[in-house]
Parts: structure tokens; sequence; C-alpha cells
């Protein structure tokens, strides 16, 4: 792999370029031989950072790097919003508040509010998960696009994940079942899936253009927080995440605002 410096040097160049620039131009402006400005050139390509003219041979930025800007600036946008919303719900809950950005067909956690019980459930920042796994994976997954489902269910059949964390096994046609109830009530519930003795509660967030991307979920313990407790949280759940959803341009408040999946 091409030296993450000259990488780096090599984006910021293109970035801040009013024009596309010659590997020539690139190799000058920066200081570095051809051999290097041309590996690092075909590294960024490769990862779609980068994008070249095949008439002018000129470089610009590659639709991958904008498709990053584009979370990045989405995920910023979804914890503003959020956040007095998590904090709002925290305050009437005794549980673990939990947001969710979806990336792609994945998801990763970015801000937590945690219990101040001595046992509490605690989520790893910034690592990916998989959207068939815990709440608020299905909550994200049960909106998606049918094609999109359909590439995280075949996903989950080749990778070969046979069990949750409580040891009970994974099956794609429950799964399947899961998600047409999780739009039928606004939201989704786990049990012991990704930490064994741990339950949650979720319901999806929507941006002003419909799409999923994210979750808020509350989570515990399974000895606080068992089925009847998530029934009795679903709701509030769910309306904490419309009016985040109303703050990023979605419709209205409120479970008519949702929009539904195409499964």
């Amino acid at each position: 792999m091409p030296s993450l410096s000259y990488a780096l040097s090599i984006v910021r160049l293109l970035v801040v370029s009013k024009e596309p620039k010659s590997l020539a131009e690139i190799r000058r402006e920066l200081g570095i031989s051809s051999a290097t400005a041309f590996r690092v050139m075909s590294f960024l390509k490769s990862a779609n950072w980068a994008s070249q003219d095949l008439a002018t041979k000129r470089y610009s930025v590659g639709a991958g790097l904008l498709e990053l800007a584009f979370a990045l600036v989405s995920h910023f946008e979804l914890r503003t919003a959020s956040l007095p919303y998590l904090k709002m719900l925290f305050s009437k809950v005794t549980e673990g508040v939990m947001l969710t950005a979806r990336v792609g067909l994945e998801r990763m956690y970015v801000e937590q509010i945690e219990s101040q019980h001595e046992l509490r459930q605690v989520v790893e920042m910034g690592k990916r998960l998989p959207l068939w796994l815990g709440a608020p994976g299905k909550a994200i997954l049960a909106y998606l696009e049918a094609h999109e489902i359909e590439a995280v269910i075949q996903g989950l059949e080749h990778e070969g994940a046979r069990f949750f964390a409580s040891g009970k096994p994974i099956d794609a046609g429950k799964l399947r079942h899961e998600l047409i109830e999780v739009r039928k009530q606004g939201y989704a519930w786990s049990s012991s899936e990704r930490l064994a003795g741990t339950n949650a509660v979720a319901a999806p967030i929507f941006d002003r253009y419909h799409r999923v991307v994210g979750a808020i979920s509350l989570g515990g313990p399974e000895s606080r927080f068992g089925r009847d407790t998530a029934r009795k949280y679903g709701p509030m759940v769910r309306e904490t995440a419309d009016n985040i959803s109303f703050q990023l341009g979605h419709g209205s408040s409120g479970a008519h605002g949702r929009t539904e999946s195409s499964a």
C-alpha cells in the first residue's frame, strides 16, 4: 500500500484544486517522484477516490471520496439533530440510550448516553456491525429497498453466521418475518443477539429524502430490560425517532411520516 502521507497529500491537492491535475503537475507541486506519484494515483483510482479523464489524462476527485464526504456530513447532521432528543429520552428512562448511523449495508454506533446503573450496557463506538444483528440494525434493515434487504440476507448466508451471542441459531426466514413486524409496529426488539444477557429496542430515523439513515435505541441487561419493558418503551423510542426524522426534514412528526419498504 502506498504511503498514507502521500495519498492524503494528493487527495488534499485534488480537493482544493479548481481544475483537474495532470500527473506531472501533482508530482511537481508535491515534490514527489514520478514512480511514487503513479503508484499512489493507481491506488486512489482503485479506491475510487480519484478519477482520470480518458481524453486529457488529468485527475480529479473520485465519486468514492465524494460519497465518503457526504456520509461524514450526514453523520454529523444526524448526531447534531439527535443529541437533544437522546438526552430527552434518557431523562425519562433508566437505561442507556444509543444512536446508530447507517453505513451502506452496515451500521455503527455514533453516540451513547450510559445508564447510571452499576450493571449497564455499553457499546463500542465506530465499530461496523451487520444490519441483521441487534434491534438497531433490524430497525434500519426493515426500511431499506427490497433488493438491499436481499443483499443483506444473502450476505448473512454467505458469511455462514450460525448463532447469536446467546447461542440461539440465526434463521433468515425468521429475520424476514421480524422485518415485517418492525414495519407494522415501527420499532424493533432484540434479545441477546450482539451481547449475551442484554436486550434492546430501536426505531428508525429518516432524512429529508425519505431514506433510513440510522436508528435510536434503548438497551440494558436482561434482568431489567425484558420483553415487557421493550413493549413499554417501544412507542416512546419510535416517537423520539420520528421527532429526529422531522428535524432532518422527513415529513412531519408521527408514525404517519415514516416510509414503507417495498419489501
